[in-house]
């Protein structure tokens, strides 16, 4: 124990004369781990002081006001540093010890409507225009969303907007979290529309028209195995009175979502 007091106050003292951990390590001839865990247990690392900033702009003949000037209109310390001949890491703690350093991806956080949009005023030209309409019908083909002759209906992209997630956990809180068909408690869990909304859509965020379910049942009972389909003897009374729906006719639906599922994958093959 006396060993390890007498060598902690040799690298206290000589840490303080010195002001470096490397150049202590070197002086007393020991490894420089030891020293950096000694120094970080008395805490008496030398922080970089904004003084000892200013004497390094100062050498490099830059002003405190005209960094700071640089940095507000390009916003990057890397290009700050490069404008006025600095280093970049030096740079970047100037800047934090000035308390204007900001936080990556602040400039992509930015309002870029209107003028401050880079396309504000730009056009694609008409060739252009041809070729992104034909890819976009390669792409989806009926199921684009900008498709006019046809009768999909497509199914909203807010589902994993803050509402619907609300609607989701409130259908696991009034389900106890268990799945409707295998009565299996937790896990990853679902919540399925027993009314699809190509039936119905405004019945898309009817609380009473979700049913938890996990995710094996999901696809296998809920879905009958095939995602055109729908399980038609879940869907209770009350909720067919409420949207005027005839279960043998939504059971001829779930028929024909299959003949045509069939007739797009032959298609396709």
């Amino acid at each position: 124990m006396k060993v390890e007091k007498n060598l902690t106050e040799k690298i206290r003292r000589t840490y303080l004369e010195v002001g470096s951990v490397r150049k202590t390590a070197k002086f007393l001839d020991i490894k420089l781990w030891k020293v950096q865990k000694v120094v970080k247990e008395l805490g008496i690392a030398n922080p970089k002081l904004p003084k000892n900033d200013m004497t390094y702009l100062k050498d490099r003949g830059v002003t405190k006001s005209q960094l700071i000037e640089c940095y507000s209109k390009l916003e990057n310390f890397r290009e700050v540093a490069k404008e006025l001949g600095l280093g970049i890491n030096r740079t970047k703690e100037i800047l934090k010890n000035f308390k204007v350093l900001k936080k990556a991806g602040h400039s992509l956080k930015r309002d870029k409507s209107g003028e401050l949009n880079p396309f504000y005023g730009k056009t694609h030209t008409e060739e252009v225009k041809e070729k992104l309409s034909e890819h976009a019908k390669k792409r989806t083909e009926k199921r684009n969303p900008n498709y006019k002759n046809g009768k999909y209906l497509r199914r909203p992209r807010d589902y994993k907007i803050s509402a619907m997630t609300k609607l989701r956990k409130a259908v696991f809180v009034r389900d106890s979290y268990t799945c409707k068909y295998c009565n299996k408690k937790g896990g990853h869990l679902h919540a399925h529309h027993m009314i699809p909304y190509w039936v119905k859509p405004e019945a898309f965020e009817d609380m009473d028209n979700l049913v938890t379910v996990c995710t094996g049942c999901h696809f296998e009972k809920a879905h009958v195995g095939n995602w055109c389909r729908f399980d038609v003897t879940i869907i209770p009374s009350e909720l067919i009175e409420k949207y005027s729906l005839d279960r043998e006719r939504l059971s001829g639906l779930d028929a024909f979502s299959i003949s045509v599922c069939d007739s797009l994958n032959s298609t396709n093959n």
